[in-house]
């Protein structure tokens, strides 16, 4: 149990910048949250391009119209 109690306290010593274990803890949490979500992010950027690449003329013009028409409707709606 003693050799438990050095891990520890060499891990706590080693991230003497934070105010507790739990803190630590959260900040890796966090970080491991943010890692996956900005995987899935990039992912869905990617395959957002390559549908948008694949689309027909027509297809995109009516996609930046309503896109446009969204865009004019939420300023109105905003003020």
């Amino acid at each position: 149990m003693e050799v438990v109690k050095e891990i520890v306290s060499s891990l706590a010593s080693a991230f003497s910048w934070v105010s507790s274990l739990s803190y630590a803890f959260a900040v890796i949490g966090i970080g491991i949250l943010l890692a996956i979500a900005i995987g899935y992010l990039a992912v869905g950027v990617v395959k957002f391009f390559r549908f948008v690449m694949h689309m027909k003329v027509k297809q995109f013009i009516t996609m930046m119209t309503l896109l446009g028409v969204l865009l004019i409707l939420i300023a109105i709606v905003i003020p």
